[in-house]
């Protein structure tokens, strides 16, 4: 175990404090990085490129890559190779999670189609006008959710996996409610 604390300190002996500079940069690279596909990933979902399932995927291998980057700040031996190595492969994995046709309406579209789809259900009479306004007021909550985060500083992850997540339940709900 000594030999590995020692390689750390040889390599400063040898190249001075700018080799643990290099290693710091490398590394704020390496986050930059990852939080750069994080926002892909957002906006691929909000769009609909990228599967709801796709994104908590390669979300959850991007988690793996942080906890790299804190056990490497902790001093633990992960190679900042690794830590490259890993983002790579969740690079390669989101492009292939992109589909350059939607494979699904997306958030936006998706708040619009369910407005209609609503307005349809009640015009054919399968749902009530109560069920229609409620459904009506949680669409509204919806859009309006997606409007709020899209003017500020676009959508955070966690904000399109929800929406994208209560837009699937609001669609089966529409769905359970007007096959009645």
């Amino acid at each position: 175990m000594q030999i590995f604390k020692a390689v750390p300190c040889l390599a400063f002996l040898l190249l001075g404090p700018a080799c643990l500079g290099a290693n710091d940069d490398q590394l704020l690279k390496l986050d930059s990085d990852r939080n750069d596909l994080l926002k892909q990933i957002t906006n691929e979902l909000s769009y609909g490129h990228m599967r709801l399932v796709d994104a908590q995927r390669t979300k959850s291998e991007l988690d793996k890559i942080v906890t790299l980057e804190t056990a490497y700040k902790e001093g633990r031996q992960v190679p900042l190779r690794t830590i490259s190595l890993a983002l790579k492969k969740v690079r390669a994995d989101v492009k292939d999670a992109i589909h350059p046709n939607k494979v699904w309406m997306g958030i936006d579209s998706n708040n619009k189609a369910i407005r209609k789809k609503i307005d349809a259900a009640y015009a054919a009479k399968k749902i009530t006008q109560q069920e229609a306004e409620n459904l009506g007021q949680e669409e509204q909550t919806l859009r309006d959710r997606e409007t709020v985060n899209d003017t500020t500083n676009g959508l955070e992850y966690d904000d399109a996996i929800a929406i994208a997540k209560e837009i699937q339940q609001l669609n089966r709900k529409i769905n359970q409610l007007s096959s009645h």
